[in-house]
């Protein structure tokens, strides 16, 4: 008897070609579908999740090699960082707040010695189940889209 086919395409391995990375084996349950793009990028809708240093991550696009994001964990970077959201599911079905990650794009400093920023107003939710991602807006946040952070101290 032969084992079937694995059809889940949360299980397989995709070959991500980046400009930064060369090829990455990413495995099917990191890709996401950006039906809305992001900020800045209405074009690129497909991402992989790339791992960084604990609580740092790479979005890589699918769709142009040169594009990858920094991201990192708000929650563990910016002291005090609260964000009270009432994130609806995709595709209608209820979501385990354990599939739900947010996450923030970091700003890399122009000069040595600076500090990079990180973009609390406009968070990156993925939806794991789904494989699927959106970029909120937050006009009403306190949190601005340019906070100091120091991603060299580990706070893990």
């Amino acid at each position: 008897m032969s084992a079937a086919p694995i059809t889940d395409p949360h299980l397989q391995v995709v070959e991500v070609v980046s400009d930064l990375f060369g090829a990455v084996a990413v495995p099917g349950n990191r890709i996401f579908d950006f039906p809305g793009g992001l900020v800045g990028f209405p074009d690129c809708r497909r991402f992989a999740l790339l791992p960084g240093k604990p609580g740092v991550y790479w979005l890589q696009s699918l769709d142009h090699a040169a594009l990858t994001f920094l991201l990192a964990d708000p929650f563990i970077w910016v002291e005090g960082f609260e964000l009270d959201l009432d994130i609806p599911p995709v595709g209608g079905r209820p979501t385990v707040e354990s599939e739900v990650a947010v996450l923030s794009i970091v700003t890399l400093p122009r000069s040595a010695g600076a500090l990079a920023t990180i973009n609390l107003q406009g968070p990156v939710v993925l939806y794991f189940r789904e494989g699927s991602g959106r970029q909120l807006v937050l006009p009403q946040s306190s949190w601005g889209v340019r906070h100091p952070v120091d991603l060299s101290k580990s706070r893990v």
